[in-house]
């Protein structure tokens, strides 16, 4: 998203253009919600919630890891991407971004 609409044709402005507070928040707004939208559509979350067997109520973190895992996004954009969707309810989102999913992706 950063790529498509923040260069103004300049490759560099990105790196070294001052911005306001305002504009910086605008932009991570938008690179989120174009992330979950090209990366984590709804028929991605459905896919793989049926194929995995899925719970979403009750994740537990090697669940949540395999999910990162088969959709290849970050914990926070897919974990995003499942509350717009309604896959998620809003205070499971704080519960779940506690996991700390990273030593088992690894694995």
């Amino acid at each position: 998203c950063h790529a498509i609409f923040d260069l103004e044709n300049d490759p560099v402005a990105l790196d070294f253009r001052d911005q306001s507070v305002e504009a910086t928040a605008l932009s991570e707004v938008r690179a989120r919600a174009f992330a979950q939208e090209a990366l984590v559509p709804g028929s991605v979350l459905t896919h793989y919630t049926n194929q995995l067997g899925l719970n979403w109520h009750c994740l537990n973190p090697r669940q949540l890891t395999q999910l990162m895992a088969s959709v290849h996004v970050e914990q926070e954009t897919l974990l995003r991407a499942a509350v717009e969707r309604n896959f998620l309810a809003e205070d499971l989102f704080s519960k779940y971004m506690d996991y700390n999913c990273g030593s088992m992706l690894r694995d």
